[in-house]
């Protein structure tokens, strides 16, 4: 009696096979996308901290050497006004320049957006960035940045701000109306030249 061996895969072996090799390849398409969808969100991250971050110092260095600030509401948006005097031909004259909050642009600078410098911060489909920016001045308005506990000197309370950002980042899906993301920044800063112009 002679037995043929067929060499090769049957029928059962050939369908488990394909199976296994389309499982892990699914498998690994999704781990890639996850992953890619996680660092564009770190990216995102990353360039909500480096725009909060320049946009705080810029007005903190400037809140800092001014000879007046003006903090303002307008419509519900927040606006600091900030006077600088200087002489010019024997005459006085008054600097002005001015940030604000825009709900398109995150924060303008005398009417100008501040750039982002990364991730198109203000140009993604995918997620929907909102800055919330609320200055705080002592003795100007009802919830003080110095009480009397720290310092009795009302001149000092009246020259020292503080500036905040809270920015919530969400999927601009209809679907899904999460927050993913709150972040907080915010900064103290003394006036030093209203300060001394007060003395």
């Amino acid at each position: 009696m002679k037995f043929n061996l067929y060499s090769g895969f049957t029928l059962i072996e050939m369908i488990t096979t394909l199976i296994i090799a389309s499982s892990i390849f699914i498998g690994l398409m999704n781990i890639s996308a996850n992953v890619t969808k996680n660092i564009e969100r770190d990216a995102l991250f990353e360039d909500i901290k480096h725009y909060s971050t320049n946009v705080m110092d810029m007005i903190t260095s400037d809140v800092k050497d001014a000879d007046s600030v003006n903090i303002k509401s307008l419509f519900g948006s927040w606006q600091i006004d900030i006077y600088n005097k200087s002489v010019e031909n024997n005459a006085v004259v008054w600097n002005y320049e001015s940030y604000r909050e825009n709900n398109q642009y995150g924060m303008t600078y005398n009417d100008e957006p501040i750039l982002s410098s990364g991730f198109n911060l203000f140009d993604n489909d995918k997620y929907e960035v909102t800055f919330n920016f609320t200055p705080k001045c002592t003795g100007r308005s009802a919830n003080q940045v110095l009480g009397f506990s720290d310092t009795g000197n009302n001149i000092l309370r009246t020259n020292y701000f503080e500036i905040n950002f809270d920015v919530s980042v969400k999927l601009s899906s209809n679907d899904d109306q999460r927050i993913i993301k709150k972040m907080n920044f915010n900064d103290r800063v003394f006036s030093q030249n209203m300060y001394l112009r007060s003395i």
